[in-house]
């Protein structure tokens, strides 16, 4: 089988291989298709690949990187919350996100608390206060998740938003939630604090 990651970036990989991935990797999704299928939610090729590839891994990024323009958050390849009972037919959320984007959606895994979904096309996304596009395949996807370089790209914007300055609020909000339960937390990650 044929790696969907493409990328060379050395962070980006040791940090893949730290979590258990390796080329070739090939892991049983029968489990998660049938909870799927008994749901009435058939997945179609792109999670079935992703699943395949990367599914039961969990991911934990570096929480200093070099240009990363928000903190780090790990995430993970099952399509069940963490520490829930599985989710497999919310039909008030996969709706929602197929009218979004065009497209029917396959939950994933989750970023931190937040669902991951991927697209037929192959694009993933995060829900994550407004719905964000983190690239337009899994291998952009687990780049930007690691690397940070840039903000998700929001996927709707009400009138008068800016993408950016958007994108920039929401980080900012979070780290603000998460420094007033721990205040060290931005100090430990490096990052700039929120006013």
């Amino acid at each position: 089988m044929k790696s969907l990651i493409r990328t060379n970036d050395s962070l980006v990989l040791s940090v893949l291989e730290d979590a258990g991935w390796y080329r070739g990797r090939e892991v049983d999704v029968n489990p998660w298709v049938d909870a799927f299928l008994a749901h009435g939610r058939p997945p179609f090729d792109s999670a079935v690949a992703i699943l395949r590839e990367f599914g039961g891994l969990q991911i934990t990024p570096p929480k200093f990187v070099p240009g990363a323009v928000y903190g780090a958050d790990p995430f993970g390849f099952d399509p069940k919350p963490f520490n829930e009972p599985p989710v497999y037919n919310d039909d008030r959320m996969y709706t929602a996100w197929e009218r979004l984007l065009g497209e029917k959606v396959y939950k994933i895994g989750l970023c931190y608390a937040y669902p991951l979904f991927v697209g037929e096309g192959g694009g993933v996304h995060l829900n994550h206060e407004l719905p964000q596009t983190l690239g337009e395949d899994i291998n952009v996807a687990i780049q930007q998740m690691i690397l940070r370089l840039k903000y998700p790209e929001l996927v709707v914007l009400y009138p008068g938003q800016e993408p950016e300055v958007e994108a920039r609020r929401i980080y900012q909000k979070e780290a603000l939630e998460r420094t007033n339960r721990d205040p060290q937390w931005l100090k430990l990650l490096g990052q700039p604090s929120v006013e």
